[in-house]
């Protein structure tokens, strides 16, 4: 009978992950939340001041957390505006696990047979546009690419790129 019980008061893998489960949810954790691979960008391509039309725009990024690799890409139109909606992940019970966020991003413009690398940048958050650095963030990012600018930090960005929160009317905030 002494035997029985003990083995009754053990906790088992199943109920330790189902205690932990219920703190995590009790306390206002969420381990199915949305993690910002990659931001939503509202961009223009220039190339000597004038709009670049027809030019192939690929994001690519290299997510630490999982060692997932993606691309996605879009052509600007005729006035070199391009759009590429947020990546985001949800991370499930990795996300619980301490970790350093780490997403090296990648932007490259190819425009009259030449591919120019115009975004590097190593993101060390989740939040949607996070890509502006410490504690900062926007629902969305303006991005001006230069084609013909030199390769430049440009705030947080290595490249051809500026960027900035997206403001209400779909231009760039001062």
């Amino acid at each position: 009978m002494q035997q029985q019980m003990n083995r009754s008061n053990r906790p088992n893998g199943a109920r330790l992950a189902l205690a932990l489960l219920a703190a995590a949810t009790l306390s206002g954790c969420n381990d199915m939340a949305d993690m910002v691979i990659f931001s939503e960008l509202h961009g223009q391509v220039l190339s000597g001041g004038a709009p670049v039309a027809g030019a192939s725009v690929e994001r690519s990024w290299d997510w630490g957390l999982t060692d997932e690799k993606g691309k996605d890409s879009t052509t600007t139109d005729a006035q070199g505006n391009f759009r590429l909606p947020a990546v985001s992940r949800r991370g499930g019970l990795r996300a619980w696990l301490p970790h350093e966020p780490f997403v090296e991003q990648t932007i490259r413009v190819t425009h009259a047979g030449q591919t120019v690398d115009v975004w590097m940048l190593d993101k060390r958050n989740y939040r949607a546009g996070g890509e502006l650095g410490a504690g900062k963030q926007a629902s969305a990012l303006a991005v001006t690419v230069i084609l013909d600018a030199p390769i430049a930090h440009n705030g947080p960005v290595y490249g051809r790129a500026t960027i900035s929160p997206l403001g209400e009317t779909g231009k760039a905030q001062p």
